[in-house]
């Protein structure tokens, strides 16, 4: 029960919130004249220096309402010379001072040449292979003609049922 309550108190504050941005939004002259002469009243309402206006008595009249005045436009911001940046002249090392980016590979002690190719290229595919792997791979090759599969021919549905139609006949079954 006691949240609900909260809720609701929260809810008229947000509603009453909205409701005083609009009017600040539609007629800021009076509704900063209200909010100073509330502020006058209760010590606890703070109005921000971005939004406080010079308070301006409101002129009382009732047949007519009241105009907003026009806004006044902050004071405009004088403008700073643009100063250039710095030049740093830097100085470049002599070239025998100069260290390589990245280090040069060592090779490796039992690595071939890349001339010498020892591996063995399969019969059926191309690929190659070392010589002790090449028996196992041609056992698994799949352009290896003993170890394709034969192509199936697509499927006659017509000719199947036809087949199926001459059997029942021949059975003398009746479906």
């Amino acid at each position: 029960m006691a949240e609900s309550r909260h809720f609701d108190i929260m809810e008229a504050l947000s509603r009453s919130h909205v409701r005083a941005v609009k009017r600040l939004r539609s007629h800021p002259t009076v509704a900063l004249q209200s909010l100073a002469l509330l502020a006058e009243k209760y010590d606890w309402i703070t109005i921000p220096q971005h939004h406080q206006a010079p308070v301006q008595p409101a002129p009382v009249q009732a047949a007519m309402p009241a105009i907003p005045a026009p806004s006044v436009a902050p004071a405009p911001q004088m403008e700073q010379p643009i100063v250039a940046a710095p030049v740093i002249d830097r100085q470049e090392r002599p070239i025998g001072t100069q260290q390589p980016r990245y280090p040069q590979p060592t090779p490796f002690a039992d690595e071939q040449p890349p001339s010498e190719d020892t591996r063995v290229p399969c019969p059926f595919c191309g690929r190659k292979f070392n010589a002790d792997r090449i028996a196992k791979h041609q056992n698994v090759c799949p352009k290896n003609p003993e170890k394709q599969k034969p192509k199936r021919k697509p499927m006659n549905m017509t000719q199947r049922r036809q087949a199926a139609l001459k059997a029942d006949a021949e059975t003398g079954s009746n479906r």
